[in-house]
């Protein structure tokens, strides 16, 4: 796997700090990987479910082309001039399906920022088409949403748990008042998508 492909410490921070609120305020199954659904079935069939999903390539390139419709949609509420801060961040291993091995798993990070702030009162305008152009692609769960007067933070899950997140505020330190998040849900490797079946203990790491 391979990890970090392109990462900018002005927006490192933010990143965390995003997350570190969704862990925080939720306590949902789809968020995180805190879902114990598939607990109690075999490694087959862990595996199994998994291969019903895209690999971890094909949809990874799904959702770059959702950031990017969604970015050209939020240029009409002030978010402009957007910049990759991390590009496609590889974690192996996946909580929810526990049984299946770590190399052949994995959920996958990126993130964009924006200099520009969503004004209070275009803040619906703004989740409004967040929502109507992430629901072509699958995104039609939402997810817990803060609306305060300094920091709002607006999420939207797809049927394999993807969640796509919209915050912004002020008073920001980095250079970043918006951001762009997508954390996917467990997606096999290509690898493991073509083998179709389970890595062998007997050869770990193979």
């Amino acid at each position: 796997m391979k990890h970090a492909l392109r990462t900018s410490s002005w927006i490192a921070g933010t990143v965390l700090a995003v997350l570190l609120t969704s862990t925080a305020c939720d306590s949902s199954p789809d968020y995180l990987d805190n879902d114990h659904s598939k607990d109690g079935m075999s490694t087959q069939q862990q595996f199994g479910e998994l291969l019903k999903r895209p690999n971890s390539d094909e949809a990874q390139k799904t959702y770059r082309q959702v950031l990017a419709d969604i970015q050209a949609k939020l240029a009409d509420v002030g978010l402009k001039d957007w910049k990759v801060g991390q590009d496609a961040r590889v974690d192996s291993g996946c909580n929810a399906f526990r049984e299946v091995d770590v190399h052949d798993v994995a959920t996958t990070y990126t993130a964009w920022g924006s200099p520009n702030e969503v004004a209070k009162g275009a803040w619906p305008k703004a989740t409004q088409a967040l929502t109507e152009v992430a629901a072509k692609h699958g995104f039609t769960k939402k997810g817990f949403e803060v609306n305060k007067p300094t920091y709002r933070e607006f999420h939207l899950l797809d049927s394999f748990g993807a969640d796509l997140t919209l915050s912004s505020g002020s008073n920001s330190t980095t250079g970043t008042s918006s951001m762009l998040t997508l954390k996917t849900g467990c997606h096999l490797s290509a690898e493991a998508h073509t083998r179709g079946t389970p890595r062998s203990t007997a050869t770990p790491g193979q």
